[in-house]
């Protein structure tokens, strides 16, 4: 099984991939982990990619942009059937079931957000296991056109 992880911190995942029984099943290629750092692929000088919510309030989001080109990006030709996962405490319990359903999959992405989830103020914060990439891709597209213009300096 081949994971893909979206992160503005790779290096939090080094540790954990290099211990127990991860470790081992990285070394029998049971398991492949490619960390992928969402701020490579935010636009500008500073690669920025939060931004204040939509509608006002405290605290910053992310912005959809730099995970739209890391997702479309790296899964490329995979993105139509590969289940795309935003972590995040509103969303559906990851428990043993989804741990098997999951495993039906040879590719999974995994988006790990810094802040609340990137669209909150937009009616999007309980979303958090999105079957497939492609409704990621539809549920995101929507929000994105609502956001086109809002946070601009």
């Amino acid at each position: 099984m081949h994971f893909d992880v979206f992160t503005l911190f790779p290096a939090i995942f080094e540790s954990p991939l290099q211990e127990s029984i991860l470790r081992r099943a990285l070394e029998m290629g049971q398991l492949s982990v490619a960390l992928h750092n969402i701020r490579d692929y935010a636009a500008g000088k500073h690669r920025v990619t939060d931004d204040t919510p939509y509608g006002g309030g405290g605290g910053m989001v992310m912005k959809p942009e730099p995970i739209f080109a890391a997702v479309e990006t790296v899964l490329g030709d995979d993105l139509p059937h590969t289940p795309v996962i935003l972590t995040s405490p509103q969303g559906r319990l990851f428990n043993q079931q989804v741990a098997w359903e999951l495993s039906e999959h040879e590719r999974l992405a995994v988006i790990c957000g810094r802040y609340l989830w990137p669209l909150r103020g937009c009616g999007r914060t309980r979303a958090s296991i999105f079957g497939h990439a492609r409704d990621f891709y539809r549920r995101l597209r929507v929000d994105r056109r609502r956001t086109s213009g809002v946070g601009a300096h």
